[in-house]
């Protein structure tokens, strides 16, 4: 399928938008028009549309916590476990990577009721390696199951025995494993009013001939979620993706950073698809939702007495400031893909301390004389060159040989550095001759009586 390029024209019918912070948010839909104008601290809900599976975001996502309101209602139901609080700490502190589950209704509503009892946690742990590495597992909205493990090793060995996960759980044979996804941020990302991101996927795709299987806006930052490890290195070692008719910067982002708003309650760490509360609006705090507020000052926060936006990074209510720690927290460290590939693996200090050791042996000693006095490779194919030389024409073969660089540069052979010194004084005999044809130019016509013999 091929793709007509945009008109230049329509470029300028983009919306404006105003910069913004280094705060990344993420919430279920875009903000009310009379938000533009009031942009309380630059803050832009991102959006984030939900339909079917491509809204699964990737298996780096953020585990998703029950409501922590104070005023929620024990005996309503939720779609997520409860679980302690210290639980929920330690989860998030050795947090090591996740596993999405799409499950239909009567799975979904089997492994609920399994979680309940705590049955299916046993099943997985009698299973042995890896298995037994999974720390966390809940039920998410939208039907997905969510499974955390230690660390990515484990989670790559889990998505590669999927159709064991649904022999242990007893799963429909068509129960898939959402595919891990890498993240690109794009900063400062300018769209058409008219468009989303998620409608430009196959263009951009196109354009940067690579699987782009969603995107979305987060404060004004573009995220692009790709399948391929190898294509997002690409695109961030590049150091730009095609948009349009610009290309853009593309840095490695882990999604943890962004921060969650529920666009319902107005509270944090989760979304609009998971909330079991009231709707409550996040600029006047009242019992109606944000989108539908024409409020335009001052603002209540639904989360603390302070009179700024619920969704302010100056909040003091304690979840907010703990999600923004923990946003803080990836957003330094980066996604571990990126950080593999941009910091190279070092020998092991055990190993080096061992080398160092034997060096200072006598067989280290003797190893060491024999290898530095060994004739090199070069060395012996000149021998060789020399042995098999019969007249002056096989002497001159060899002398016009490839000469490879590490030939040139290798200080141990003075050959070399000889070769290399005639190589210039040749190269100065040449420059004198030109200088002096220049010198002397002559026009076009009959040669000069010196060069006819005369």
């Amino acid at each position: 399928m091929s793709y007509l390029e945009p008109n230049p024209k329509e470029l300028g019918e983009a919306a404006p938008r105003d910069a913004s912070p280094v705060c990344l948010q993420m919430s279920d839909a875009e903000m009310s028009e009379d938000d533009t104008r009031y942009p309380e601290e630059g803050l832009l809900e991102g959006h984030h549309e939900v339909d079917g599976d491509h809204n699964l975001m990737t298996s780096n996502d953020i585990p998703l916590p029950v409501s922590t309101s104070p005023d929620e209602n024990p005996d309503s139901a939720a779609p997520t476990i409860p679980i302690d609080l210290a639980l929920w700490e330690r989860i998030f502190r050795d947090l090591g990577d996740l596993v999405k589950v799409k499950l239909n209704e009567e799975d979904y509503l089997k492994v609920r009721d399994d979680l309940k009892t705590k049955g299916v946690i046993s099943k997985l742990f009698n299973e042995g390696h890896p298995w037994d590495s999974i720390t966390d597992m809940r039920i998410a909205g939208d039907q997905v199951m969510l499974l955390t493990t230690i660390d990515e090793d484990s989670e790559a060995k889990i998505r590669l025995q999927s159709s064991k996960l649904r022999t242990i759980l007893g799963l429909n044979p068509n129960t898939n494993v959402v595919p891990k996804r890498y993240h690109l941020q794009i900063r400062d990302y300018q769209r058409r009013s008219d468009e989303t991101p998620r409608s430009q996927t196959a263009r951009w795709s196109h354009w940067n001939k690579v699987y782009i299987a969603d995107a979305f806006t987060s404060c004004g930052t573009l995220i692009l979620c790709l399948e391929s490890e190898k294509e997002a290195l690409k695109h961030w070692r590049d150091g730009n993706v095609t948009l349009d008719f610009q290309k853009a910067p593309a840095k490695p982002i882990d999604i943890r950073a962004l921060t969650l708003w529920c666009c319902n309650c107005s509270r944090p760490s989760h979304l609009q698809r998971e909330c079991t509360q009231a709707a409550r609006c996040g600029k006047c705090a009242q019992a109606h939702e944000t989108s539908l507020c024409r409020v335009t000052g001052p603002y209540r926060c639904a989360n603390c007495p302070e009179s700024h936006r619920s969704a302010s990074t100056k909040c003091k209510n304690a979840d907010v400031v703990k999600m923004l720690a923990e946003c803080e927290k990836w957003r330094k460290a980066g996604p571990s893909w990126a950080k593999t590939a941009e910091q190279p693996q070092l020998p092991d200090e055990t190993l080096m301390s061992q080398l160092r050791s034997y060096q200072n042996t006598a067989a280290g000693q003797a190893f060491l004389s024999t290898f530095m006095t060994a004739s090199t490779p070069q060395d012996q194919a000149v021998d060789q060159g020399s042995s098999k030389s019969k007249d002056g024409m096989t002497e001159r073969k060899e002398k016009k040989r490839k000469v490879e660089p590490q030939d040139v540069f290798n200080s141990s052979n003075r050959a070399n550095f000889d070769w290399m010194a005639t190589s210039q004084k040749n190269q100065r005999q040449i420059d004198l001759e030109k200088r002096e044809a220049a010198a002397n130019p002559r026009g076009p016509g009959r040669p000069s009586k010196k060069s006819r013999g005369g």
